[in-house]
């Protein structure tokens, strides 16, 4: 786990991986970042740099590879050492196909995941320990331990690295038991909720917002602004891309729609209901003719 493993950084990485690499194909950092799917897409939803610009590289490189490592050691990716670089190659198709569905799929995955691990290790009891009784002490007492572990069983020999992932594991913990996570090093005020736990929790599309709608309402009263059109449109063709991928038979049947689909329509245009446009999961958002 990692600074980066975020679900909407995963769950884009994920995406990119779908969309670009073939499921028996070998694969580095670099595809990804040089692929025209990641370039175009991540600068709309992420408010980077663009991808081949030479001064970004600091930008992307931990981007890339942080959630690569990490289903790599999910075992969702094969990960193979040659030289100094790791080369990939798909190995569980069903899970990364779920995960790259939505960020919400991908919190789920992160959830079991952590838990398992934590299991595994004999650690979960502490994390259940906390939930038990959320408060400062036990949230010192628990990241105190968890350092001391991490440092005692990995190749981890710093207090600081260990203090960057630790917020990453809780607050998904937090947030699928309703609790406090981690903020700035200390105990959030507040419950963490799933919006807390995005890499884009506070980014350019919240600050101009009217605080009396949300963040969805304000993306589309801004919906002439070019970046925020891009955005729109990489969720709602990814929410098509869904659709072809899960209704191979048209859902019109008709002397005209009669056998495999061949095109996508939303029931309820894109320019008149925008907010909608991406709910892929809302069996009445699109419908397939031939």
């Amino acid at each position: 786990m990692d600074q980066k493993c975020t679900p909407d950084v995963v769950c884009f990485i994920a995406d990119c991986i779908v969309n670009t690499i073939q499921p028996n194909q070998t694969f580095v950092v670099s595809d990804i970042w040089n692929s025209q799917y990641f370039i175009k897409n991540t600068q709309a939803i992420f408010n980077k740099p663009w991808a081949t610009d030479s001064k970004a590289r600091s930008e992307y490189g931990k981007f890339i590879q942080q959630p690569l490592r990490m289903l790599g050691y999910a075992q969702i990716l094969e990960v193979k050492k040659v030289g100094v670089q790791n080369h990939y190659r798909i190995r569980n198709e069903d899970v990364l196909d779920y995960i790259a569905q939505r960020e919400r799929n991908t919190y789920i995955f992160l959830y079991c995941y952590f838990e398992k691990v934590l299991t595994d290790s004999g650690f979960l009891r502490y994390f259940l320990d906390y939930k038990n009784n959320p408060n400062k002490d036990t949230f010192n007492e628990l990241k105190a331990r968890y350092t001391r572990f991490i440092i005692g069983h990995t190749a981890i020999n710093g207090e600081v690295e260990v203090h960057r992932i630790f917020p990453k594991i809780l607050n998904v913990f937090a947030v699928e038991n309703q609790v406090q996570g981690s903020e700035r090093g200390f105990i959030s005020k507040y419950m963490f909720t799933f919006s807390d736990l995005m890499y884009n929790r506070k980014n350019w599309r919240d600050l101009n917002k009217d605080k009396s709608i949300t963040r969805q309402e304000a993306e589309m009263k801004i919906a002439d602004n070019e970046q925020q059109e891009a955005y729109n449109a990489y969720y709602v063709q990814k929410a098509i891309a869904l659709i072809q991928k899960i209704q191979k038979e048209s859902e019109v049947r008709d002397q005209w729609g009669n056998g495999e689909a061949t095109q996508v329509h939303h029931i309820f245009p894109k320019s008149q209901c925008p907010e909608i446009a991406h709910y892929a999961l809302n069996p009445q958002a699109f419908f397939l003719v031939v």
